[in-house]
């Protein structure tokens, strides 16, 4: 799921990493967390677990940057999800970047890829559901309004 939208921010006052580091705050789009602190990983990077109600499932996301600089935010995720029918777990990359469209604006581009895991390709198997069949089920890229708003917010502090 891909969606880009316009922040009216410079690009100059606007830090992805600074951003997502920041104080969380209980309206950002990834901050339904139980959990607002970061941790590190055994190799030393960056880690936030949220924890979020999607469809009626719980799901636990351990989003590990890998890449974190003003202008874009690459993070990964093995994510573990409850479900009326059983836990499973998805692979999340979650990719924000921004681009300078004049003084004033920025374009913000949000790009969300879930893999099935292993795991998730059995859980689908024992309930005689076709990967295609789950694909066509899946929830529309959510507006992006909101997301902007908070970077906005964070760059320019209105």
């Amino acid at each position: 799921m891909t969606g880009t939208t316009i922040v009216r921010a410079p690009i100059q006052d606007i830090d992805l990493a600074k951003w997502f580091h920041g104080s969380i705050e209980r309206d950002r789009p990834v901050a339904s967390d139980l959990t607002p602190d970061f941790i590190r990983t055994p190799d030393g990077k960056l880690m936030s677990i949220q924890v979020e109600l999607i469809g009626g499932s719980l799901v636990t996301h351990y989003y590990v940057e890998t890449n974190a600089r003003r202008d874009k935010l690459v993070l990964e995720s093995r994510s573990d999800l409850v479900t009326a029918r059983g836990p499973t777990s998805v692979h999340i990359h979650w990719e924000i970047s921004v681009t300078a469209v004049d003084g004033g604006r920025s374009k913000l581009t949000n790009h969300v890829r879930s893999n099935a895991s292993r795991a998730f390709m059995s859980f689908l198997e024992r309930q005689d559901i076709e990967i295609d069949a789950f694909r066509s089920q899946r929830l529309p890229t959510p507006g992006l309004g909101a997301l902007a708003t908070n970077i906005r917010r964070a760059a320019v502090g209105a």
